[in-house]
């Protein structure tokens, strides 16, 4: 157990707060989005390896094409989800800190 066990845990209301407060935020900067990317690979560490410190996470690599397109599928009408879209997300999310990141952001 460590110093940060006692933090109060985030509910989904406060997980979707702070992205509409993020979001907001980005848009006032004039972020559309991902964007038309270059990149499509990246390393991807599974969920459930990667908060196990004892040990080295096996990477495997992840496509930012297939999170898109999957993830369209949502807005497009499809009503289920599994942990799968949680990981597609994040993965956006980190693609997105990269462009946010760039010099001409």
């Amino acid at each position: 157990m460590n110093e940060n066990s006692e933090i109060e845990p985030l509910s989904l209301d406060d997980i979707h707060k702070i992205i509409e407060h993020v979001f907001s935020h980005l848009k006032g900067r004039g972020i559309k989005g991902t964007g038309k990317s270059p990149d499509d690979f990246y390393w991807q560490v599974e969920a459930d390896e990667a908060f196990i410190m004892l040990q080295d996470p096996e990477l495997t690599v992840g496509s930012l094409y297939d999170d898109i397109t999957e993830l369209r599928k949502l807005i497009n009408g499809v009503d289920w989800v599994t942990p799968n879209e949680l990981e597609r997300l994040a993965a956006i999310f980190s693609y997105l800190t990269k462009v946010v990141r760039s010099p001409e952001n």
